[in-house]
């Protein structure tokens, strides 16, 4: 087991953070917060399992990281978008 998650941990640990960026937000808690959540969850695996460095993991990380909360909508400017709907 130890070989496989050393093998696939990157990948499980994408699923996971897809997982749980899929599951709704809960009540109180931003988007942005709440995918910052799923990437603690994410680099935790990812350096459970060692299947990176960890320079490169840091770089994955911050990359997802700007990735994540850059596309995060903000609530405040959808309903200035949605206003005419």
């Amino acid at each position: 087991m130890g070989t496989f998650l050393k093998q696939y941990g990157l990948f499980v640990s994408l699923i996971i953070l897809c997982l749980i960026i899929a599951l709704p937000t809960p009540e109180g808690l931003t988007i942005a917060g709440h995918r910052m959540l799923g990437l603690l969850v994410f680099s935790v695996i990812l350096w459970m399992t060692e299947c990176t460095s960890y320079p490169v993991s840091a770089a994955i990380i911050i990359t997802l990281m700007v990735l994540l909360l850059g596309f995060a909508p903000d609530m405040a400017q959808t309903r200035k978008i949605y206003r005419h709907i």
